[in-house]
């Protein structure tokens, strides 16, 4: 049998050399039409990275400020040109870096970058995808020139030194953390709230990057935040004269609650063991032929109703038992919070950033400074004691 020759361009592929999309796309498809598109984005793609490179080597821009710029300007992302289904059309300062570290744009043909753990079994059932490393430079496949460069190396190595000099300078780390790192939360978009030395306060990250396009300013001073958590979290607190007492009420009413249910659940398995006693005699009725078999299909049929709706009561009283377990658990936990919270020193900020992290899952900020707060756990006494 004849052996089908080979295209062209997996010859070139075979060599290691570079493909050109369009060419690829001429080859495998023959469609004149879709080559002409596939040129026409890459014609355009080349456009967006010689601008990418021209505003942060020439004009200084940051990876933030050129993304604003792409996304206002409304110049497609390089997933939304190519056509990708989940394509959006925002660009993110990540990909603006990726363009930047990509040395591909130089002309030269660059692969083993990254390769695949395969032994890595666990990470591949837990996520759905095997764990990528990444791989040191020097042992990387390097074809120079394997292609049209869209950038020269000199702009390309200048990028690179720009990039190393603000990773040297930039900072490492903001020092002191803040007190609401990780609680706060824009009430708008669901981004966190970051802390600004400058303003004293906290600001919304989806504003602190596209401004007003992004997201409404969302703004409130340390101080007032923080009195506003407080004040909350001393209300808990001020029912510390009769708070022990009232705790004491609720695991009181619980524990009769679950104690109530158990007495139930005996009940229902003693009854349980009549039916299927009952059932047993039923069927020895049958084959002794002292019943006929109406007689038993109408009296089997309401026994196994009658163990259906027995099974139905003990699984609702199992799920009161497991509820008041979970209840006494919860109410034991806040009574020790809210007495860590009562003897705590307010100006020992370490210690009080380590209860409010317990305490609090988040806080979201809303647009005219109104805050909400969502507690780890809720409050058992308001709850229904």
């Amino acid at each position: 049998m004849q052996k089908m020759p080979y295209p062209e361009w997996l010859h070139i592929a075979f060599d290691g050399r570079f493909i050109e999309h369009a060419k690829a796309a001429a080859d495998l498809s023959g469609n004149g039409d879709l080559c002409k598109r596939q040129e026409k984005v890459e014609a355009r793609l080349k456009q967006e990275v010689r601008l990418i490179y021209r505003l942060y080597l020439h004009e200084g821009w940051g990876w933030q400020k050129i993304a604003n710029y792409l996304t206002d300007k409304k110049i497609p992302s390089p997933r939304r040109l190519t056509g990708a289904k989940n394509a959006g059309s925002v660009w993110h300062e990540t990909a603006v870096k990726l363009i930047l570290l990509n040395r591909h744009y130089t002309g030269d043909l660059v692969q083993g970058r990254s390769s695949v753990d395969r032994s890595n079994k666990l990470f591949h059932q837990e996520k759905g995808y095997k764990l990528r490393q990444q791989v040191d430079e020097s042992k990387w496949f390097v074809v120079e020139n394997a292609h049209p460069p869209i950038i020269s190396h000199e702009e390309f190595t200048a990028v690179q030194d720009r990039m190393a000099v603000k990773a040297r300078t930039g900072f490492s780390g903001r020092g002191k953390k803040s007190l609401f790192a990780h609680l706060a939360y824009c009430a708008h978009c669901g981004k966190g709230m970051n802390y600004k030395n400058d303003r004293e306060g906290y600001v919304c990250a989806t504003y602190q990057k596209r401004g007003r396009k992004g997201c409404p300013s969302h703004f409130i001073r340390h101080d007032e935040l923080k009195e506003s958590v407080l004040a909350d979290l001393r209300q808990l607190s001020v029912n510390a004269l009769d708070r022990d007492s009232l705790v004491e009420k609720a695991l009181k009413k619980a524990i009769e609650k679950s104690n109530q249910a158990v007495s139930e659940l005996n009940a229902i398995q003693k009854k349980s063991q009549q039916l299927q006693q009952e059932q047993l005699e039923l069927v020895r009725a049958l084959t002794r032929k002292m019943i006929n078999d109406d007689t038993f299909q109408m009296s089997n049929t309401a026994l196994k109703d009658e163990q259906q709706a027995l099974k139905a009561r003990a699984a609702i009283l199992e799920a009161v038992l497991n509820q008041g377990e979970a209840s006494e658990r919860l109410m034991q936990k806040f009574r020790e919070e809210v007495r860590r919270f009562a003897e705590l020193q307010m100006d020992d900020e370490e210690a009080l950033r380590e209860v409010l992290q317990r305490l609090i899952e988040r806080i979201e900020i809303e647009l005219d400074g109104r805050i909400i707060i969502h507690y780890n756990f809720g409050n058992p006494l308001s709850a229904g004691a």
